[in-house]
């Protein structure tokens, strides 16, 4: 089976179980989630393999937003990202971070013990949350990213040696 076969395949076996358990579409998953990669023959657990693709990208999120509250030993440039960044920015990663803690303790569980319910309901409920939270990180991200190559207020300069 071809490629283009195997996702034909795929988004049909998704979209039985959208309408079962009201999960978002195909195309909205894909569009964030990268669902598309799924391997087909997994098919006998798809809803845990879109909530494993969607883990998969919370994951790299929790450990980014961590590198950012707790730079030490980060790449350097993640001194200039940071760096910026005032009381407001770092509240919101904090709760960034405590909402991505939260899921990853999902996660673990549902690897644990496999419900197709309780995996649907997450994935509902992070498709929901990612929605609102990814605007307010790519906001974040954007201000650093237009103050990275600012001055620092206290005149001083970095330390190379």
């Amino acid at each position: 089976m071809g490629k283009e076969e195997n996702l034909e395949k795929l988004k049909n076996n998704y979209k039985v179980l959208e309408e079962k358990f009201g999960l978002p579409s195909f195309s909205e998953l894909n569009e964030d989630f990268q669902i598309e990669h799924i391997e087909l023959a997994s098919s006998d657990f798809l809803v845990r393999e879109v909530r494993r693709m969607i883990s998969e990208k919370l994951v790299g999120y929790l450990k980014f937003i961590e590198t950012l509250m707790n730079p030490s030993g980060a790449p350097f440039f993640v001194y200039s990202i940071v760096r910026p960044f005032g009381k407001s920015e770092k509240e919101k990663l904090g709760e960034f971070y405590k909402k991505l803690a939260k899921r990853q303790i999902e996660i673990i569980k549902l690897d644990l013990i496999y419900d197709v319910k309780k995996e649907a309901i997450f994935i509902k409920e992070v498709f929901n949350e990612w929605n609102k939270m990814k605007s307010e990180i790519f906001d974040i991200i954007s201000f650093a990213e237009a103050n990275m190559d600012k001055k620092s207020d206290n005149g001083s300069r970095a330390y190379f040696g």
